[in-house]
Formats: structure tokens, sequence, C-alpha cells
């Protein structure tokens, strides 16, 4: 199990990176729901599986696709939640999916269920990050509130990697507008 969760990992990081041949992935997506038909015990695996579907959707081909790309991630995705409640990630994940599936719906619920939860840690604020960035003007209040607050978190754990992040989706005016440190100023005048 633990062999083959890391070649998945591997592939889903060469895949978000875009340096996976597609055939590949392809591959990859039957041995995810092979995994999970055998894990189906392991909240962690559940969860890469339903990490791997949310990134089939958002490179789907066609709306269908698209759909059903991000109802198997739901489903793994939810089993997970309930084998790991207190995951922030699965929370986060599920926000995210539901979000893409009804932007009226349940996602709220789910990323305040995340941000309960204290996102620490690089790749959740990066993925919060870009997050945040889609979800534009319906995110308000206090919600956008703790969304800041555990980005300005992110930003004094890992300056160099937010701004990064922050400064590929096009939003560099999060970290630097007011930068919240010396070394987060420094950083914000090396990337223009």
């Amino acid at each position: 199990l633990s062999v083959a969760t890391l070649r998945l990992e591997n592939v889903l990081y060469e895949r978000a990176n875009g340096t996976l041949e597609l055939l590949r992935w392809d591959e990859a997506l039957v041995q995810a729901d092979m995994l999970a038909d055998v894990a189906s015990w392991d909240g962690a695996t559940l969860d890469l599986v339903g990490r791997v579907f949310l990134l089939d959707a958002e490179s789907a081909a066609t709306p269908k696709a698209n759909i059903q790309a991000l109802r198997k991630a739901q489903g793994y995705l939810e089993r997970a939640a309930v084998l790991r409640p207190s995951w922030p990630y699965t929370r986060l994940n599920l926000a995210r999916v539901a979000f893409a599936l009804d932007a009226n719906g349940q996602w709220e619920l789910q990323l305040k269920r995340a941000l309960a939860l204290n996102l620490r840690g690089t790749f959740l604020q990066i993925d919060l990050l870009k997050f945040r960035r889609q979800l534009g003007l319906r995110l308000g209040g206090d919600l956008a509130r703790a969304v800041e607050q555990s980005f300005t978190q992110g930003l004094r754990d890992a300056p160099h990697e937010m701004v990064r992040a922050a400064v590929n989706i096009g939003r560099k005016e999060w970290a630097c507008a007011t930068p919240i440190n010396p070394q987060v100023r420094t950083l914000c005048l090396a990337s223009r």
C-alpha cells in the first residue's frame, strides 16, 4: 500500500506541474480507483484518490467529464472525511469540490470546517490560496477574515513558497500589498 500510494502521489505531483504524459495519467486514474478499492479502510489513501480525481476534473476535456471526475472526487473525499474527520486537507478539498459542483452549495460549511481544523502546512496553504482566487467576491465576512488569517500564518511559516504561489496565480498583492515582515518585503521586491 505504501509503495502504491507513493507512486500515485508522484504521478499527482507530476501532473500538477504539467510534466506527465496523458497516457500515464489515464493509467493513474485506473490505478487510483483500484487502490481505493483495496484500501477502502484508509482515510489517507481515499483522500489521495479524491485529490487525483479533483485534479482530473480541473483538466477535463468536456463539462460531462468534469462533472464525472468531481463526483468521483467527492465520493472518495466524503469517505475519507468519515474515516478521518479532523483532517483539514480533506475538508478543504471537499469545499473545493462542493464549490465546483454548485457555487451556491455547501462549500462554505466545508471551508469553515477546514479552517476550524487549523490549516497548517505549505501545500494546504497553497491550495487554499488557489481556492481563494477561485472564490473571488463570493468570499466575504468572517470567512474572508479567517482565510486571510490563515494566509498570513502561511506567509510566516513558508514565506518563499507563499509569495511564489501568490505571484504564480497572479495575486502578488495578497502577499505584497502590506508585507508582514522584512523577509516577505524582500521576497516581494525580488519577484518584480
